[in-house]
């Protein structure tokens, strides 16, 4: 049985916990996940080791919990960002496009090391794996309601067209987050809208 750990209530608990956060945080954004130990984890936060067992089973626990932060942000960037676009029958599909791959990218930066370690235990450790894929389902979900708004968009081709945008845009996304200063983050964003545009006009529109 796994040991018991404490819900913090108090102030000081919930200082405590979050410590530990910040520090798993700071130590998983430098550092292979495999190559982390709770002790490494609660040195950084200055607190014992058994004060990381009181709030985490293990250091995969804190490192799910870290996950859901993460998730929870790019969600409310997203959500926020989507509010701000403009629509109707006079907006161009580039810029909509444009403006999508903007709100993507503002989420995807809350924190490029730790996403970078998050997309590569993706593929060890299944229960992240959905958890992630979950966050893409929101996302594309996001997009699908933008997309609805737009007048000369067949609304039955709304979720397969919001697929697309999603997963094409992820590689690149992932490489201007990751890679920071390769390309010039405009002139790849304007470029790919058009590409992306082009090819939804010809075949959607």
């Amino acid at each position: 049985m796994s040991p018991k750990v404490r819900e913090p209530k108090q102030d000081r608990s919930i200082r405590t916990r979050n410590r530990l956060l910040e520090a798993g945080k700071r130590v998983f954004s430098q550092r292979n996940y495999h190559d982390v130990h709770a002790g490494d984890i609660a040195r950084e936060a200055g607190v014992a080791v058994g004060s990381f067992y009181a709030y985490f089973h293990d250091k995969r626990d804190l490192f799910m919990a870290l996950l859901d932060e993460y998730l929870e942000r790019n969600f409310t960037v997203l959500r926020e960002g989507a509010r701000e676009f403009s629509f109707g029958e006079n907006v161009h599909l580039d810029e909509f496009i444009y403006g999508a791959l903007e709100m993507l990218l503002k989420a995807h930066m809350e924190s490029p090391s730790l996403l970078r370690e998050f997309l590569r235990m993706a593929l060890y450790d299944d229960e992240l794996k959905d958890r992630m894929n979950g966050m893409d389902m929101l996302a594309r979900g996001i997009l699908e309601n933008a997309l609805m708004q737009l007048d000369r968009i067949k609304k039955r081709e709304v979720k397969s067209i919001a697929y697309m945008l999603y997963y094409a845009s992820e590689g690149v996304i992932h490489q201007m987050v990751l890679a920071p200063g390769e390309m010039d983050e405009k002139t790849i964003l304007r470029n790919f809208s058009s590409v992306l545009a082009r090819y939804l006009e010809s075949e959607f529109i």
